[in-house]
């Protein structure tokens, strides 16, 4: 690789200090040149890292650098924002039907999992090998993010692992971790290596269609959010349906029940769409911060005005022990169990945007404090939400449905639906940005330096959306499906799996004083079988409702 004079092409000033740790990611390639960086590391646009690393030796490689990224708080407001969009309106309807212990802990618990679900990924990025460049292995050779050694140590599958082709172009940050975890195929056979005389297992990675199922799956996710975000209000809300949740509290449904609607599914949707493609064109999802307050402003607005309306119905009664008894305080069936997982664990889908999210952040080294505090204060306020809105209401409404039903039909409940309508506005740009980087990614597109690509894809995207949500309402519950599926796997099933492969990989691969931690490759296979059963679970409760 050439030095890090002959990558620039213009000055800048660095944004992130020299970390030990070099990630291979096309998110981010860091240069490490002490005499000519003073120690600084220079930051390369997503869609050129594999580009900059494929061109020969003596050609320039262009570097975009990013623009400054989100603070801590701003990155923990946006995860907030993102967890805590329309989902808060069927929190209530989650606690009915979970009860209020179970609610007040298992939220908890979900956060938790978010949480570690988020570190395997980390964790996992950290593992990578630096990349395929001679230059960048011998600067890491002494640190621990390569599995690479010595020259004199590689052989066989060794240097089989660290010297194989970097992953397509436009492959996410996901997908890297995929490629090198699972490899291309995500097929594993097990064969023999010899170094330095010790006998050792290594994974041999056999090429299937592994990194294109993870990208179909992380696909559908983005879509199924964003057609749900615009679609249809669904009639009959069972006591175990998973897939109301995404059809139920959606923008269009919000305005149809205005007074000054213009008669036109079409027209009614054209302005608040438009206002989530111009947002959705920011150059990452750090811009979007500033955006993420007022978003949570409204909502927290939204429901002091719910809040106010369960308190001039019946004041505090709700808080006394007569009316306290008739709540429901534990799940009474394993479908109503399910009902509350569906609700809860979509409303803190993290783990699946969390590289998208580090890579806004101008200190992308502290992720870990912004997935905290993000994840506590959506806790918080989903404990408010949800525990506060049904004790609130229990002496006279019991909550079947999103909570806009408890509303009477008066100009509260319209400036309710309007602050909604704002929410989801602001909310939906936060799915459209990954998913639009995604996209640009394999067009061979940089969303930095091409800004009329980055508008043509992420308008696209918006407005195929809002088409299906309008003319094929239908297709909503097949996206409900998709999205069921694909939140449980992509956030709870692979990242524990990715990264207990890598973890393998480390321990057998690399001729060091290391030894693999037994106790993280316990929670990690916990992690991953509660995965399993749990995708199983809510895919099983989702089918048997699409299929009723």
């Amino acid at each position: 690789m050439a030095s890090s004079e002959e990558m620039r092409t213009g000055e800048h000033q660095p944004l992130v200090e020299a970390s030990p740790k070099l990630h291979a990611s096309e998110h981010l390639l860091v240069q490490l040149d002490d005499r000519q960086n003073d120690g600084k590391a220079a930051v390369v646009s997503p869609s050129h890292y594999h580009t900059c690393c494929a061109q020969s030796e003596g050609e320039p490689r262009p570097v975009i650098v990013r623009s400054v990224g989100s603070t801590v708080l701003q990155t923990s407001t946006n995860m907030a924002k993102l967890c805590a969009g329309t989902v808060t309106l069927a929190l209530p309807y989650a606690v009915t039907q979970g009860g209020l212990i179970w609610s007040t802990i298992g939220l908890f618990l979900i956060a938790l999992w978010n949480y570690s679900s988020a570190q395997c990924l980390l964790r996992a990025l950290e593992l990578l090998p630096v990349n395929d460049s001679p230059t960048l292995r011998a600067k890491a050779t002494n640190t621990n993010a390569s599995f690479c050694q010595p020259p004199s140590c590689e052989t066989g599958l060794d240097a089989e692992l660290t010297n194989r082709n970097p992953p397509p172009d436009g492959t996410t940050m996901y997908g890297t971790v995929a490629w090198y975890a699972a490899g291309p195929t995500g097929g594993l056979s097990c064969t023999l290596s010899m170094c330095e005389g010790l006998q050792q297992a290594y994974f041999s990675l056999k090429p299937t269609s592994g990194l294109k199922a993870l990208d179909v799956l992380m696909l559908s996710l983005f879509l199924g959010l964003l057609i749900s975000y615009e679609g249809e209000t669904h009639p009959s809300i069972g006591s175990h349906s998973l897939t109301w949740l995404y059809v139920s509290v959606v923008m269009l449904s919000f305005i149809e029940d205005m007074p000054f609607t213009t008669g036109s599914r079409k027209a009614d949707l054209l302005v608040p769409s438009l206002l989530v493609a111009t947002l959705s064109c920011a150059p990452d999802v750090g811009f979007l911060s500033r955006f993420s307050v007022l978003g949570l402003l409204a909502l927290a607005l939204s429901f002091c005005v719910i809040a106010w309306q369960g308190f001039h119905d019946n004041g505090w009664e709700g808080f006394e022990s007569q009316s306290l008894s008739s709540v429901t305080l534990w799940p009474e069936s394993m479908a109503h169990a399910s009902s509350w997982f569906g609700v809860v664990v979509f409303g803190y889908g993290v783990a699946p945007f969390i590289f998208n999210i580090r890579d806004s952040m101008a200190e992308p080294e502290k992720i870990g404090t912004s997935l905290r505090i993000g994840l506590g204060i959506v806790y918080i306020g989903y404990i408010v939400i949800s525990n506060g809105i049904v004790i609130l209401f229990s002496p006279s409404y019991e909550f079947r449905g999103d909570v806009l039903q408890a509303m009477p039909g008066t100009r509260i409940a319209l400036f309710v639906r309007v602050l909604m309508t704002l929410v989801v506005a602001v909310t939906a740009p936060l799915i459209v940005v990954p998913c639009g980087e995604m996209i640009e990614g394999k067009l061979g597109i940089d969303s930095y330096s091409s800004a009329n690509g980055r508008v043509l894809v992420r308008v696209t995207l918006c407005t195929v959306c809002t088409f299906v949500a309008v003319f094929v309402p239908g297709f909503v519950r097949i996206v409900s499906f998709i999205g069921c599926f694909s939140v449980s796997i992509v956030g709870f099933v692979l990242p524990p799996l990715f990264c207990l492969l890598l973890e393998h990989n480390r321990a057998n691969h690399k001729v060091i004083q290391e030894k693999y931690d037994g106790s993280r490759g316990i929670l990690l296979r916990v992690l991953l079988t509660l995965g399993l059963v749990t995708s199983a679970v809510t895919t099983s409760f989702s089918v048997q409702d699409f299929l009723s």
